[in-house]
């Protein structure tokens, strides 16, 4: 998923590439187009921050994070990664392109 390693998702929606490696990016929650911040300085990891190492490097976040039916949504996507059943997750999945409608 990632094209490069020092790349974090955070959650399902942020996203830390290297600087201007990246165009645009898709929110893995609702496939809206990620808000750019461009040439952040800061820790990019809790391990970065331990060890208080600040670096350079975009910041991808999804303009509905926070809203609740896109936290539905993330709360559902982790449901699907939690189970290991087909019937459930696409019980799951058919929920979810309920409430992105």
């Amino acid at each position: 998923m990632d094209k490069n390693y020092n790349s974090t998702w955070t959650g399902l929606d942020r996203f830390t590439p290297d600087c201007d490696t990246e165009e645009k990016i898709y929110c893995r929650a609702c496939g809206s187009k990620m808000d750019i911040q461009r040439r952040v300085h800061d820790y990019r990891s809790w391990s970065d921050f331990t060890a208080r190492i600040k670096s350079y490097f975009d910041v991808f976040t999804c303009p509905n994070s926070g809203k609740p039916w896109h936290d539905q949504v993330i709360a559902l996507k982790i449901e699907i990664s939690k189970t290991a059943s087909t019937k459930i997750e696409r019980i799951i999945q058919e929920e979810i392109d309920y409430i992105k409608q």
